[in-house]
């Protein structure tokens, strides 16, 4: 009886870990941070980690649906980059931001168009498919505008300016940035089709077990051809973003932006291995991202030993994912 007392208990310990362990791991770095800096929990410090995650956390969403599907996108941070590009082009070129908009979502639609069908027609790795597109998109961005920024600062007057730099810079009722209100209606939307929709169920079947879906008549190419469209259509979003946000184009914009998505997941609770996660989960990942390199720029740690504790917490991340998924694999029926 005392054993499977202590069985259960153990059962519900983990389970709690693993429904709320981000918010536990967030709230201590909380405490932590708030403790070692005065200025850490003023409003306007903590509306900054919100909108400095704000991109992190757009393009943690749309890799959270690649990973579900059992697949990895390295190039979502050179498609932010390029989408950035082209919208600014377009609005300098036509003084009209709703085409610049709609260009830049059209780019992002494209490159996951292109990763999709890369990856389900010629059946490679999607970790090598999208290392090589990642090369072609950064080096697009450099072609486009002859490696120049593009400036919108400069670029006179245009429909929709005022507009765009709210986007950027603008904050709703005067206090909250409106790219966190974005991030959050874009985090409702996409949870709701990860918890309400037909597709999500093939989605969350295919990255568990693909071939058990294929049998069971589900047409795994199809799930994952639009999970790349979702992660590039969000990605473009964050570049119109930050693009709004910089006021200009940069050719290195979104470099390395795929990493911190992928961290930000993983550390949420999405499966590397695919066939688990939460928009919440990626969400939780980002502001536990944002929060750690917040308290540590207040507390003036060096960035050198900044990029060690935060690979050190991406490591620890993925072994808890591994660990997660190896117990979900050998937990039996009645446990």
């Amino acid at each position: 009886m005392s054993d499977l007392s202590n069985k259960n208990w153990k059962k519900r310990m983990f389970v709690i870990l693993d429904k709320a362990g981000i918010l536990l791991a967030l709230f201590i770095m909380v405490i932590i941070f708030s403790l070692m800096s005065n200025v850490f929990l003023t409003s306007n410090n903590l509306l900054t980690i919100f909108l400095q995650v704000a991109v992190y956390s757009l393009i943690a969403f749309g890799i959270s649906f690649v990973l579900i599907a059992g697949g990895i996108d390295l190039s979502s941070g050179a498609i932010i980059g390029l989408s950035g590009m082209i919208g600014a082009l377009v609005i300098i070129h036509t003084s009209n931001m709703w085409w610049g908009f709609m260009a830049c979502l059209a780019t992002g639609f494209f490159c996951g168009l292109v990763n999709g069908l890369l990856v389900t027609k010629l059946k490679l790795v999607p970790f090598i498919i999208t290392l090589g597109t990642m090369y072609i998109f950064r080096g697009l961005i450099f072609i486009i505008n002859s490696g120049k920024p593009a400036s919108l600062r400069t670029a006179g007057e245009f429909i929709g300016k005022e507009l765009f730099f709210f986007i950027g810079t603008g904050r709703v009722f005067g206090i909250v940035p409106f790219p966190v209100m974005i991030v959050l209606i874009v985090a409702l939307i996409t949870q709701l089709i990860l918890k309400k929709t037909r597709y999500a169920r093939e989605l969350f079947a295919v990255g568990s077990n693909p071939e058990a879906a294929r049998l069971s008549g589900i047409n795994t190419d199809w799930v994952s051809f639009r999970a790349y469209i979702i992660c590039g259509l969000i990605c473009s979003l964050a570049g119109f973003l930050l693009t709004a946000r910089m006021s200009t184009a940069q050719v290195n914009a979104g470099s390395s932006y795929e990493l911190e998505g992928i961290s930000a997941s993983v550390m949420g609770g999405v499966s590397i291995s695919g066939g688990a996660g939460t928009i919440f989960g990626a969400f939780s990942g980002a502001l536990l991202m944002g929060t750690l390199r917040n308290g540590l720029n207040l507390n003036g740690v060096d960035s050198f030993w900044q990029q060690v504790i935060v690979g050190a917490v991406i490591i620890l991340a993925v072994y808890i994912d591994k660990v997660r998924t190896t117990r979900s694999m050998n937990q039996k029926p009645d446990d």
